[in-house]
């Protein structure tokens, strides 16, 4: 009787093996399906972001702004957020940071009305903002402009991150080269 009990041991080890590699093999299929299918519905909708070009100058009211000239060829576009830093030292330094919201605080969606205005102001706020570092006075050095634009034509919207580097010297906003 103790080998039959052994027996049906060892079987029902073998069995509780092969059931749980068998959902193993079965969740990692799945998932990596999932995965896959995911990847490719972010390639599909342009959910990735694109890369545009940024511009930084100085208005004439002396303020510091930053425009994105693509913004021209859509109908709308919708700030996601905006991230100025002072790169001099070798680490950055925050200047202003600031972010969008994509709803209310009623928990409605934001609608067209609420956009920030282009070209954006620096230290400009909205309604539907949230500062992540409030703006600073710019020193003489060089800093970095980056963040993510929605713009809207259309056939919907495109996901676009800016970037731009600049020199602000003196008063005066020079763009920095790269090369």
């Amino acid at each position: 009787m103790s080998l039959n009990n052994s027996k049906e041991t060892e079987l029902q080890r073998n069995a509780r093996w092969l059931l749980r590699h068998t959902v193993l093999i079965v969740a990692f299929t799945t998932f990596s399906g999932l995965l896959s299918g995911c990847l490719a519905c972010f390639g599909a909708c342009d959910a990735l972001p694109s890369v545009t070009k940024m511009v930084v100058f100085k208005g004439n009211d002396e303020a510091v702004y930053f425009d994105i000239p693509a913004r021209k060829k859509y109908r709308r576009a919708e700030l996601v957020g905006i991230y100025i830093y002072k790169i001099d030292l070798g680490h950055p330094i925050p200047y202003w940071s600031m972010s969008q919201k994509s709803y209310t605080d009623r928990g409605k969606l934001a609608s067209e009305e609420q956009d920030l205005a282009w070209p954006l102001r620096y230290g400009q706020m909205g309604p539907l903002t949230e500062v992540n570092s409030e703006p600073k006075e710019f020193e003489n050095g060089r800093y970095r402009a980056e963040g993510t634009v929605r713009l809207y034509d259309e056939k919907g919207k495109e996901f676009f991150d800016f970037s731009d580097l600049f020199l602000y010297e003196n008063g005066a906003v020079y763009d920095y080269p790269t090369e």
